[in-house]
């Protein structure tokens, strides 16, 4: 949805209101309709100079109130407004719209928006965000083993949300499309950090998340800054790490080495593939979790790989030669041959039956067949001979396709 234009706020003021920011203005009103108002509210808003005019005739409490509300979109939270009103020695409660009245910033505001025009021409006196960090040659004792480093849960909770929209369906709003509040749960519920609410900073909730750089982090006691005093997540240090370095052209080689001691998984003899409970597992389990039946177990999970199973992994386009293939590649013990037997039997089997829907030229008279089929202006159109087939209704495909596979046939539809 598009921002809607100055011209479109003032229109939806009314006369009254629009007279008293000609006032607060300095312009001429008298014998003017509603629509001359607005046009000459919308000229004076949209001039440079007249803004610069506005901005200097603010009070220094003012001009912080418009920088945080232009920073973060939204009315300061009171814990802030507080601390202003003490800083500028102001008075009066803080929950009135300090824009009300005669103040300039009353020609800013339109009801409780600024809007997007007039935001782009405040922009400039945005004071500056500084950030400060001191380098540091080695952690203190204390916190050298506090780094919250990406490989801990990053992978797990990664490979469990495309597990879960793999396998559950997930929902938007109709209106905004955005996640609705069942989706938001489920997704909250296979995080492993679901308990933990980090303060949304680039270093957190960005770069960290990214692998750009590790962080140590502590539950801050007195807040955010000096005027929120609420408990949050604050970033004591931060390294970059040589995949970061890599990304922000600190250094031009970057390498990685697979660490693959302890991943993989195990295949028994009764065709089940055993994956122990490692963070490096996790793209093994997403990878059966497709199409093989899955035992949970304390320490591990089993995944049997069954003819059930393979027509799974057929039905969702998954070939017979890439599972081989997969567990070959990630096996840490040899493959039974009974599986590597099984698998190919089944492979051989899988072009057996085939449901599809064709065109058929059809007549009970065999002799008029037998006609038909020798007359070269026919025949030249004819794709395939049809002995071993017959109809089917077709609005039961899907049942006649389980019947063949309770006897062990794969049936393509």
């Amino acid at each position: 949805m598009s921002e809607k234009s100055l011209k479109e706020y003032l229109k939806n003021i009314t006369k009254d209101n629009l007279v008293k920011k000609m006032k607060v203005a300095g312009l001429k009103y008298t014998g003017l309709d509603k629509t001359a108002i607005v046009g000459s509210l919308e000229e004076f808003l949209l001039n440079e100079q007249s803004i610069d005019k506005i901005w200097n005739s603010l009070s220094p409490f003012e001009r912080e109130y418009l920088d945080e509300f232009l920073k973060y979109e939204e009315t300061p939270k009171i814990e802030k407004l507080k601390y202003m009103y003490e800083k500028h020695d102001v008075k009066g409660s803080y929950i009135r719209e300090i824009w009300e009245g005669n103040s300039k910033m009353n020609l800013l505001f339109i009801g409780k928006v600024i809007p997007l025009q007039i935001k782009e021409l405040l922009k400039k006196y945005l004071t500056p965000i500084v950030i400060k960090y001191n380098a540091l040659e080695q952690l203190t004792e204390n916190d050298k083993y506090r780094f919250n480093i990406i490989a801990e849960s990053f992978a797990e909770d990664l490979c469990s949300v495309i597990n879960l929209a793999s396998s559950v369906d997930l929902s938007l709003t109709k209106e905004k499309q955005l996640p609705s509040k069942s989706t938001i749960t489920k997704i909250n519920s296979v995080l492993c950090n679901k308990d933990f609410v980090f303060n949304e900073v680039v270093l957190q909730e960005y770069l960290s998340i990214l692998g750009v750089v590790d962080t140590v982090i502590y539950e801050s006691e007195g807040g955010c800054s000096d005027y929120d005093y609420r408990p949050f997540f604050k970033v004591e240090y931060f390294r970059v790490t040589p995949l970061g370095a890599f990304v922000l052209g600190m250094s031009k080689n970057f390498s990685y080495e697979e660490k693959v001691t302890g991943s993989g998984f195990t295949v028994e003899n009764s065709f089940e593939i055993k994956v122990i409970d490692i963070p490096s597992n996790q793209v093994h389990k997403l990878f059966f979790e497709q199409f093989a039946y899955k035992e949970e177990h304390q320490q591990y999970c089993i995944y049997k790989i069954s003819f059930t199973a393979v027509v799974r992994a057929l039905d969702k386009n998954i070939t017979l030669e890439s599972i081989i293939e997969y567990i070959r590649s990630y096996s840490l013990n040899e493959i039974p041959s009974e599986l590597v037997t099984a698998i190919h039997k089944w492979k051989k089997d899988s072009d057996k039956v085939v449901i599809r829907n064709i065109t058929v030229l059809q007549t009970e008279n065999i002799e008029l067949m037998e006609e038909l089929q020798k007359d070269h202006n026919i025949i030249k159109y004819m794709v395939n001979d049809l002995a071993c087939a017959f109809e089917i209704d077709p609005n039961s495909a899907s049942k006649v396709k389980r019947e063949i596979e309770k006897k062990e046939y794969y049936c393509k539809h």
